[in-house]
This record gives C-alpha cells, sequence and structure tokens, in this order.
C-alpha cells in the first residue's frame, strides 16, 4: 500500500476544513489573519452615538459601574472603570460589586445597596447587564438617578426608563455583528467616545483590547468577525506579559505546579484562565477577589491575589466532579429513556450550577437545567444547550416557568420546585418541536478528515493510502494555523474508523480515560470509566487531534467527543 505525504493530504485537508464551515479559501485566510481595519463603526450601533454625548455632556457626574459577577461581568467592568479614567468622565468613579445572592443584573433591592454605598451617585452605568432590567432602571430613576445601558443580552421590543441603551441584541439594532460580549460592548463604546471627543486617547483605549478577547472565551461568544481581532490581541498579550497581571498569573501557576503552555493559545484561557477567574464568584457567591485582580495598579499584591483563585478553583473542580458524578448516575437510575431535555433540582451552590448543566447536556446529549431552591418554594438555576436549540425561545412562553434569560444556548431559569416534573416536560416538548423544525436546515456535524485503523498492516490509512504517524503530527501543525477556535468555529474534526479499545487506563481516580491504538492516544475527560466497559470493543470515534509532548517525545492525540 503506497504511504501518503503531508503535501497531499494538507492540500485535502484545506479545501474540506473551508468547505465544511461554508468558506471559501479566500475567506478562511482573511479570517485566520485578522488585522484591526477589520472592526466595525460601533457608531452603527443603536444609541451609541447618544451614549457617549451623555457621558460626554454629563462627564462632572459621580458615576457607579453595576457590573456583572461572571467573569464577562468582571472584564467588562474592569473596561468600563479603566475607560472612564483613561477618558476622563465621571468626576469621581465606583463600581458596585454584585453577588449572586443579589441576583442577576439590576434590580431595586440592588439599587438600593448601591445608593446606601455610594450615595452621591448621580449616574448608574451597567454593563453586561440591564436591558431587562426593568424594575431596576424604573427604581434608580425614581430615586432621581440617570441609567445609562451597555449590554449584550437578548432584549426585547420594550424600553426600559434608562435615560441611554445600548444593546446589539436588541431586535431594533442593526449593528453587522451581533456576537460581542459584555466587555466588548463597553469597549467599542469607548473606542467611539475616543474617536469623537478624545482622538488622542485612542491608543490608550485600545490597550484595553486583550481583557475583550479573554471575555470572548469565557462567555463562549463567536469566535467570529472582529472578536477574531479582540482574541488575538488577547493571546498576544498573555503570551508576551503585555500586562502586570499575566506575568503574576503565570508566576503562580508555576508555583502551584500547574503548566504553562509554551505557546498560549484559546484553550488556555477557556481550561484555565476563566475558570480561575470565575471561582470567585462560584465559590464565595461574589466576585471581590477576580476583581482585586483586575482593579489593582499594584503588581507586589497581584501574586496574591492569583493566589486566592487558584485555591478557590481547586476547590471548585473538587466539589463540581463530586456534585456531577452523583446527578449522572440519579439520572440513569430514574429515566429509562432520556426525555429531549433534563430539568434537574438539586441543593447546590449557585454558582456550580452553570458547570453541571454543561457537564451534564454533555454526558447525555440533550438541554439541561440544573436549579436550586432559593426560598419559599422557587428553584433559580442555570440552563445549557447546544445548536439548533435556543434556551430563550423554548422557554419563554412555557406556562410553568417564571422567568427566563441569558443568550441562545446558555441562561437563567426560574420555577416552582413543586412544578419540576411540569418544566421538565414543556422544555423537552419545545426542544423536540425545535429540533423537528430544524431538521430540514440542520446538517450533520462531518469530518474535516477521516483516518482508518488498517490492522493487517498495523497502520492508519486515508484514502486506501498508509498515513505514517510523522505526517498525523505534521498535519497536526496544519491545525494551528486556524486558531483561536471557539464558538461557531470549532475545531477541526477527525474521524477515526476501526478503532479497537486497548491498552486502557484511568485517570484521576477514574474521572477521565485514556487509550492508544496504533501510535495515537484517545482521551475522554469526564468519562467516569464509561469506556472501561467497552474494552476490547471496535469503533468509530469522532473527535479533535491534538499533540501530547512528554520527555522530548511528540505523539498525537485525540480529545473525544
Amino acid at each position: 500500500m503506497v504511504a501518503t505525504n503531508i503535501e497531499e493530504i494538507s492540500q485535502f485537508f484545506h479545501q474540506q476544513f473551508a468547505e465544511n464551515r461554508g468558506l471559501t479559501t479566500e475567506q478562511l485566510t482573511e479570517m485566520t489573519h485578522p488585522k484591526m481595519a477589520q472592526l466595525h463603526d460601533f457608531g452603527l450601533a443603536e444609541n451609541a452615538d447618544a451614549f457617549v454625548q451623555y457621558l460626554h455632556t454629563h462627564s462632572d457626574n459621580e458615576i457607579t459601574i453595576f457590573g456583572d459577577y461572571d467573569a464577562d461581568g468582571v472584564l467588562a467592568t474592569t473596561v468600563a472603570y479603566h475607560g472612564l479614567k483613561l477618558l476622563g468622565i465621571g468626576s469621581k468613579v465606583n463600581v458596585h460589586v454584585p453577588t449572586r445572592a443579589d441576583g442577576y443584573g439590576i434590580s431595586p433591592s440592588a439599587v438600593d445597596k448601591l445608593v446606601t454605598k455610594f450615595p452621591e451617585t448621580e449616574t448608574i452605568l451597567t454593563v453586561d447587564n440591564g436591558v431587562v432590567g426593568f424594575d431596576g432602571v424604573a427604581h434608580a430613576k425614581s430615586l432621581g438617578l440617570d441609567v445609562v445601558v451597555s449590554d449584550h443580552h437578548l432584549g426585547t421590543d420594550v424600553d426600559t426608563e434608562a435615560d441611554v441603551v445600548v444593546d446589539i441584541n436588541r431586535p431594533s439594532d442593526h449593528y453587522p455583528f451581533k456576537g460581542l460580549s459584555g466587555t466588548g460592548v463597553i469597549f467599542k463604546l469607548w473606542v467611539l467616545y475616543a474617536q469623537r471627543y478624545a482622538p488622542d486617547k485612542l491608543p490608550a483605549v485600545y490597550q484595553l483590547m486583550d481583557l475583550v478577547g479573554v471575555s470572548v472565551v469565557s462567555d463562549v461568544m463567536p469566535v467570529l468577525d472582529e472578536n477574531r481581532v479582540f482574541l488575538t490581541s488577547a493571546l498576544r498579550s498573555i503570551q508576551h506579559d503585555k500586562r502586570p497581571q499575566w506575568t503574576a498569573l503565570k508566576h503562580v501557576l508555576e508555583a502551584h505546579r500547574m503548566r504553562v503552555p509554551d505557546v498560549i493559545d484559546e484553550t488556555f484561557i477557556g481550561f484555565t484562565l476563566a475558570p480561575i477567574i470565575n471561582s470567585a464568584n462560584r465559590v464565595t457567591d461574589s466576585p471581590a477577589y477576580a476583581y482585586r485582580v483586575f482593579m489593582t495598579q499594584q503588581p507586589l499584591f497581584m501574586d496574591d491575589y492569583w493566589t486566592e483563585l487558584v485555591a478557590l478553583n481547586n476547590q471548585r473542580k473538587d466539589d463540581v466532579n463530586a456534585i456531577t458524578k452523583t446527578l449522572t448516575e440519579q439520572v440513569y437510575a430514574t429515566y429509562e429513556k432520556i426525555p429531549d431535555a433534563l430539568v434537574i433540582v438539586a441543593d447546590m451552590r449557585l454558582g456550580y450550577m452553570g458547570l453541571i448543566a454543561n457537564s451534564l447536556m454533555t454526558e447525555f446529549n440533550v438541554p439541561v437545567i440544573v436549579a436550586s431552591e432559593t426560598h419559599d418554594g422557587i428553584a433559580h438555576g442555570s440552563a445549557r444547550s447546544f445548536e439548533p436549540y435556543h434556551l430563550v425561545n423554548a422557554l419563554k412562553d412555557a406556562p410553568h416557568v417564571l422567568t427566563v434569560g441569558g443568550h441562545a444556548q446558555a441562561g437563567g431559569v426560574s420555577f416552582k420546585v413543586a412544578d419540576r416534573a411540569d418544566v421538565e416536560r414543556e422544555f423537552a416538548e419545545a426542544v423536540h418541536a425545535q429540533a423537528e423544525q430544524a431538521h430540514d436546515t440542520t446538517t450533520q456535524t462531518v469530518s474535516d478528515i477521516t483516518l482508518r485503523f488498517d490492522t493487517t498492516q498495523n497502520a492508519w490509512t486515508w484514502q486506501n493510502k498508509v498515513v505514517p504517524i510523522d505526517v498525523i503530527v505534521q498535519l497536526v501543525a496544519e491545525l494551528a494555523t486556524y486558531r483561536p477556535y471557539g464558538q461557531s468555529f470549532p475545531e477541526p474534526v477527525i474521524v477515526l474508523e476501526n478503532v479497537r479499545v486497548d491498552d486502557y487506563f484511568a485517570m484521576s481516580q477514574g474521572l477521565h480515560s485514556k487509550f492508544t491504538t496504533g501510535g495515537i492516544a484517545f482521551i475522554k475527560w469526564r468519562d467516569n470509566g464509561a469506556l472501561e466497559k467497552r474494552i476490547g470493543e471496535t469503533m468509530t470515534i469522532m473527535g479533535q487531534l491534538s499533540l501530547n509532548e512528554f520527555r522530548g517525545n511528540v505523539t498525537p492525540q485525540v480529545i473525544l467527543k
């Protein structure tokens, strides 16, 4: 059998990768070489000019930023604070740090806390929230405060009483890119402000772009359009220590024997940095520890602040793994056939629910709500889904759902604990209807390349040609040319056929699984021993191809999907 070469397989791979994502090779090249010129004029966003004009006119007001407790909220608040300072807006700038106990977004009780702490506030600036904060905005206005809203969540045709609202996801907004994070929205507003009123400050405003890039990954925004510019900036900034926070983070990770990769890519943000930032609100219900890291200008304190966050994140991982394992076992024991959607009520921290919902969604391949009773028989929870399902649309008309908000694939939900079964039935029915509606337009995930293991030759083959392991290793280098990957621009998909589960061993006390066939290692995260039951079986596997480097040896590995 003739052996293939890297040139032949690479040419096919590039073409297949572009076609599978509906792109021409020219469009793919443009996406993988993002430039500042690709950023859109934010004056195209509805009310953006009115927003910056308001702040220019009221630049002597005392302004209090009302943020959010997740990583996007922390980063948006950081960008808001430093942007106000850079641009000379506000006689005084305060930051109100909400907690999970306060609930999401601006509310009457949260406004009262803000006013008690900062009684001289004249303007409330919301970031990453506020577009549907009807009661909270109305209460602030009744107290004589101005409210200006910057948000990116799904809005409605109905306006709050805010003085100005900018949200690229309101139905009436025609901004050309709808995938900005909350951090991205306030950043683009500062760029617009500088362009209009302080052009000499524009270079300094652009120095905040790396924080926007981190939020793209942390808030699972599409890695498309201008988000590719932001994320590329973040990766470059972290790689080259362009912010003292990144230098301190690396010091702390190395001190805790946590490997810092030689080349920083989006996986470092998604699996290391973002979870560490989020650990503050998930474990303590308050993001205060995370805010300190980014607000301080004293590098001497940053190591201590990151150390606290790393410790919290380690606790979070232990807790979430234990709860997820228990709930997974309960679901298997409860359902003979998994419904089209799951609704689970269990006692846990509010900050853990989204992570656990995501893990259960991955395990059972259905949309999931995980909730916990908070008071008076009311459960508040987090929902997670995947395309083609739209959470808000699926739940907004459900009779037994009290509230729902957020994004298409991630949101918050509340309902009566006694109505759990009804909510699950309504959720499942809506998901089933969406699946049927999308059936004719939704395509199955297709492989960018398919390899088959030939047991007679003990080798991998492609189109009846042997593919040596060293060619597979070189192919992985080709994959790096498409980075960064992420939401809406996933990593290349590889399908491997005729794979025998062999040389199995469990990792992390059975939480993860690994086996090796034909020189390629296969890894399944959070497998909880499921693959161990299939030792000796032959199967077809879909996943992402990467490299494992250990003691100078470089071998290919596939992360199973």
